[in-house]
């Protein structure tokens, strides 16, 4: 499967865009703001294979609701200078720390419905994440070179 994130608004808070799957609009996303692609930026243009894998931040969570998906989280690989980049839930830049948010509705700053969103995203990418066969592009904002010059 093919998901492709086209950001399209950059401010000082965050990176806002939207996720299709096959050219089918998905979701919005909200991600950190864009700088240079590494740590504390959104991450760099590129096309990342997505795998499901365990999260130790949300395995250690109380909520049930969060508990069902921990183990089997959504990761992007071989991400420059980064690791346990993920798509999950949230609402706006302080509920990622540079991982992909998924929302259903969208407002400046702000994307809501977003376990809703993730739910259904999620759905979508399990078995092809779960044989490998799950990739994501990334378009706008830093690119891979300079988050390997920063």
């Amino acid at each position: 499967m093919e998901m492709t994130l086209n950001r399209t608004m950059f401010d000082g808070q965050c990176t806002e865009g939207s996720l299709s799957i096959g050219g089918q609009f998905q979701c919005y996303t909200l991600e950190l703001p864009n700088k240079d692609g590494k740590p504390g930026s959104c991450i760099p243009q590129g096309r990342y294979r997505v795998v499901l894998a365990p999260s130790p931040k949300f395995e250690s969570s109380p909520d049930p609701w969060v508990q069902q998906y921990a183990g089997q989280m959504p990761h992007l690989e071989d991400i420059p200078g980064r690791s346990l980049i993920m798509i999950h839930w949230g609402n706006d830049a302080g509920n990622t720390e540079g991982c992909i948010l998924v929302g259903k509705d969208q407002s400046l700053d702000y994307i809501d419905s977003s376990r809703a969103a993730f739910m259904d995203l999620y759905e979508e990418i399990q078995a092809d994440a779960s044989n490998g066969d799950c990739w994501i592009t990334v378009v706008g904002g830093a690119t891979v070179s300079d988050a390997a010059a920063a």
